[in-house]
């Protein structure tokens, strides 16, 4: 079921209690924002960016030994 909510004469929005509350959003809460033509998309910004990020892509390096991906990489940087 699609919920309304109407913009105020200030250009305010109300965030309905049922998506804030599925969201977890706080008061203080930051939101970031993309915009297109006819829609507005918000985030959640998040409290911590290395949190957030921990992990990213971690199946990338599954089955790589980091020790070892060093050593290859640091050859790369002698001169010859």
């Amino acid at each position: 079921m699609t919920e309304y909510v109407s913009l105020s004469t200030r250009g305010q929005l109300v965030i309905p209690k049922e998506a804030r509350d599925k969201m977890g959003l706080q008061p203080g809460d930051k939101l970031t924002y993309d915009v297109t033509p006819d829609k507005i998309t918000f985030r959640k910004t998040p409290k911590s960016y290395t949190e957030y990020m921990l992990g990213l892509h971690k199946e990338v390096w599954q089955d790589e030994d980091s020790e070892e991906y060093l050593k290859r990489e640091r050859q790369t940087w002698k001169q010859e």
